[in-house]
Order: structure tokens, then sequence, then C-alpha cells
């Protein structure tokens, strides 16, 4: 079926999301569901592919670090390890740099 209008297929996902949910959940792969609804979609099975990822798929994965991720314990800033700058390694200008210690490096 041509797509009818910008944003149809992502509507059309949306439209038979818990057809795809159910599908996913009985074992079968994108290919099948596919063809299943492909007179009902307004997309390519390539889109179909992405828009399933990003609003079905991902979500899933969300959900489920969700459930099983701990809450979380806000820390005081006042507590926390502050971090260290690392010492700088390499050229370090030192314009302090004494006479003798001039004289020391470069000679006379």
């Amino acid at each position: 079926m041509p797509k009818e209008s910008k944003g149809q297929g992502k509507l059309d996902i949306f439209k038979y999301r818990n057809t795809i949910e159910a599908r996913l959940n009985e074992g079968y792969s994108l290919k099948p569901i596919y063809k299943e609804l492909e007179d009902e979609l307004a997309i390519s099975y390539r889109q179909f592919l992405r828009l399933t990822k990003e609003y079905i798929l991902n979500n899933e994965k969300v959900n489920q670090k969700q459930k099983s991720k701990p809450s979380q314990v806000k820390r005081n800033p006042s507590t926390s390890k502050t971090i260290k700058k690392p010492k700088p390694t390499g050229f370090y200008h030192n314009p302090t740099m004494d006479d003798e210690r001039l004289k020391e490096i470069f000679g006379e």
C-alpha cells in the first residue's frame, strides 16, 4: 500500500502496536508480522523495522530496565568525593624560574 501522507507509517505502528507486541511475545520475528499486516500498513518493510525498533522494541527494553532497576539513592554533593585535576604531563611552563635554574638547564 503506498504511503498516504507524511507520518502515516508512525500512526500505523501505533494503531497495530498491540498486535505487533502480542506476536513478538508469541515468538514471531518481525518479517512474518509485517507480512501479516502488509495490506493494512502504509509503509515498506524497512520503515516497519525502523519504526518497530524505535517505538516498540526500545520501549520494552526501557520498561524492563525500569522494573528491574532499584531506586537510586541521591547523594549529598558535600559528602561526595571531589574529582582531582590530573597533573599535566609533557611540557610545563614555569614563568617563575629563577636565573640559577635557567643556567643549570641551558648553561651559559
